[in-house]
């Protein structure tokens, strides 16, 4: 008997051994296999265009010290080149600088391979398997737009990681003070990299007063995140207004324009001051032609006048009440591009990003099924609604501002996380599966017979 217990206990340990193993190899493997695709298949220093270079050149120009300058401020959320600048600090001191697009790239993969351990986590914290959180790392680990974007001197490559990392501490460590209160901070630090992303933030009020059991415990832990998060958005608001001599008082100047640009389907939009001109150009109204209208507009005030815009945008939509309709197809535009940037020197980069398009919208569109394993209580129904609300939220500022695939990307994580927890209870709902998937396509084929 005891020969029996010693040799399960040795299966176990091996399984255990094996399961590490395994771990550590899909990790170093996408961390490889990220890096030689940046610096074998792409010509990434032809990549310096568009965004990339607005981050790049605000990023060397603070470096050099042009810090009180509206060049800093008037496009963009400027938390992200802050946190280049000072990564070129770092470099200077090495002796590295020469180096920093390449030390930028290998950052991005460093952050995105890092963020697979939390997300790993995750998803095994809300599906309690192994087997599906193995098989999530495996698929998310190379998504094939994720792997394209650390290419990309973008705010994503820094936002995603921090994100995931911020769920993770409230799921998993929702009832230790410090690291709600940690959590408060790395949110307020995506927020401020993205603050089209600050919504997110009324989920994560709601999961930690509900999660902690509606006590003063719950208000406090509540409280700490709140803290936490309003510490950093305060820091950046700071700097903020210091950069921009007291004309920005948030976190981004172009809010209101962005908001302009798509209630008034702008092609393009410039406004000249200071000796500047800046033009916001969406690729949403350049690339497609699913919108009635395309215009350009010469605008007299700067972007920071964010009132000016906002009046603008709903002058507009008062002006195209259709707008309330067709603003749809900008929600649409979140899984089916523009992806934005379009740097494809490689013939199977479009293909294969349009792939893996699909597969995350036949992922999202099978989520509706969550409802039977939540209602027979196998999910944690405050989990899947919280990592719900994340790309729900992304949808409805999609439906108000010009957006793109790229908007989309940081919901991708909650998404895998959901479509595999929902696979591990699957087999016990086969015949709803068949009807839900049933009603969806009688919808989609329904207009063409019609």
């Amino acid at each position: 008997m005891i020969e029996k217990y010693k040799t399960q206990l040795t299966q176990f340990l091996n399984l255990l051994k094996f399961e590490h193993y395994l771990f550590c190899f899909i990790i170093f493997l996408s961390f490889l296999v990220k890096l030689i695709f940046i610096f074998k298949f792409t010509d990434y220093k032809q990549y310096l265009v568009s965004d990339m270079l607005g981050y790049w050149a605000r990023a060397e120009a603070r470096f050099e010290g042009k810090i009180v300058d509206q060049g800093q401020i008037a496009i963009w959320a400027p938390f992200y080149h802050y946190i280049l600048a000072e990564f070129f600090k770092y470099l200077a001191y090495f002796g590295a600088l020469e180096y920093k697009h390449e030390a930028i790239l290998v950052l991005n993969v460093v952050c995105s391979t890092l963020s697979l351990i939390p997300f790993y986590l995750i998803v095994y914290n809300v599906s309690k398997s192994k087997r599906a959180s193995f098989a999530a790392l495996m698929l998310y680990a190379f998504n094939f737009i994720l792997i394209d974007f650390n290419t990309f001197i973008l705010i994503e490559n820094l936002a995603i990681p921090l994100l995931v990392f911020a769920v993770y501490l409230l799921f998993v460590h929702s009832d230790k003070y410090f690291m709600i209160l940690f959590a408060g901070i790395i949110f307020g630090s995506v927020v401020g990299l993205r603050p089209a992303l600050g919504l997110i933030g009324i989920s994560c009020v709601f999961y930690i007063f509900f999660t902690c059991g509606k006590n003063i415990k719950s208000v406090i832990r509540t409280m700490l995140f709140i803290i936490g998060f309003l510490i950093i958005i305060s820091l950046i608001m700071i700097e903020n207004y210091h950069v921009s001599g007291g004309k920005m008082k948030s976190l981004s100047a172009h809010g209101g324009a962005n908001f302009a640009l798509a209630q008034c389907r702008m092609r393009r939009l410039t406004t000249h001051y200071d000796g500047y001109t800046w033009t916001l150009s969406p690729p949403i109204f350049n690339e497609g032609n699913d919108f009635s209208r395309r215009e350009i507009y010469e605008a007299p005030v700067p972007f920071y006048n964010q009132k000016y815009y906002y009046r603008l945008g709903f002058a507009c939509l008062k002006l195209h009440p259709e707008n309330r309709l067709e603003n749809l197809k900008m929600i649409k535009a979140l899984f089916w591009g523009p992806l934005f940037p379009f740097a494809y020197s490689i013939k199977w980069i479009a293909p294969g990003n349009k792939i893996f398009s699909y597969i995350i919208f036949l992922m999202f569109i099978s989520l509706g099924l969550l409802y039977c394993p939540i209602k027979d209580k196998k999910l944690d129904s405050r989990k899947i609604l919280f990592l719900l609300s994340i790309p729900l939220w992304i949808m409805l500022v999609g439906y108000f501002y010009a957006s793109a695939q790229r908007q989309m990307l940081p919901a991708y994580f909650a998404i895998y996380t959901m479509f595999f927890a929902l696979l591990t209870y699957i087999k016990h709902y086969e015949l709803q599966a068949l009807k839900y998937f049933g009603v969806l396509l009688l919808i989609y084929i329904l207009p063409s017979i019609i």
